[in-house]
């Protein structure tokens, strides 16, 4: 798989939130990783390329660096955005990627993250899937 072209969501506050998509098929999923990511290295892993391969075999595949992290937009630690504010960011990455009814899929200490967007969006999901789920709010 070739390393897909990294794009930049707007949030409501005007933050850049770093997103890429690959994959095709009849869903959208969209990933919402705990780990602390960056877009361009995560591409340097054959593990990390074997799995997004076989998740772009089940649909189109949109994920992020969360705000703070990799390479979206950073914030102090004094100035961290409250949860509420890093949950609409799923939607802004959603609407710049054209994405309507995602499954979303969210890992570790994001999985949270993906659990209040679906129960705050419900028309705006399709599923959702959690993995290793832990929260340190």
């Amino acid at each position: 798989m070739e390393r897909p072209e990294v794009h930049y969501a707007r949030a409501a506050d005007g933050a850049h939130i770093a997103y890429l998509a690959f994959g095709a098929g009849r869903y959208d999923i969209v990933y919402t990783s705990g780990n602390i990511t960056n877009l361009d290295v995560l591409w340097e892993s054959a593990q990390e390329v074997d799995w997004y391969q076989r998740l772009a075999g089940l649909g189109r595949v949109v994920m992020f660096d969360r705000r703070g992290i990799g390479l979206s937009d950073r914030f102090t630690p004094g100035e961290a955005p409250p949860v509420e504010v890093l949950v609409e960011d799923i939607g802004a990455v959603m609407d710049a990627a054209g994405v309507t009814r995602p499954t979303l899929l969210g890992s570790a200490s994001a999985a949270h993250l993906a659990c209040l967007y679906a129960a705050s969006h419900p028309d705006h999901v399709r599923g959702l899937v959690t993995y290793a789920m832990w929260s340190h709010l």
